[in-house]
């Protein structure tokens, strides 16, 4: 189990002060992960606070399938910047912990 990618936000001329962030996680694993299943998450924006999320799967995630995490918190991105977002799976006894993490950095251009 591991973050995929993220999603959102992406870079931008144009971005708002309540952005979303959502995160896809795939089961990278060989064994299916059945409905019920606590998956914790997390994020860090910009080198801050570690913020710490639950996934509770509602039906089975096979092997190499896909689910799309939007966090509850959402971002003011709306200054012309870079933002920095690390995103992370915590599954305890993940065979793979180095697919756990996905970092990206998000920019906020302007307009021209």
């Amino acid at each position: 189990m591991g973050v995929d990618s993220i999603l959102n936000p992406v870079t931008a001329c144009e971005l708002g002060s309540a952005e979303v962030l959502k995160a896809q996680i795939r089961n990278f694993g060989a064994d299916t992960l059945e409905a019920g299943k606590v998956i914790p998450m997390g994020y860090r924006f910009n080198g801050g606070t570690d913020i710490k999320e639950q996934i509770t799967l509602a039906e089975q995630l096979l092997p190499d399938s896909a689910i799309v995490h939007t966090f509850s918190q959402v971002f003011d991105l709306s200054a012309t910047s870079n933002y920095q977002f690390d995103v992370y799976t915590e599954l305890a006894l993940d065979a793979r912990p180095e697919n756990d993490l996905m970092q990206e950095q998000v920019d906020h251009y302007g307009l021209p």
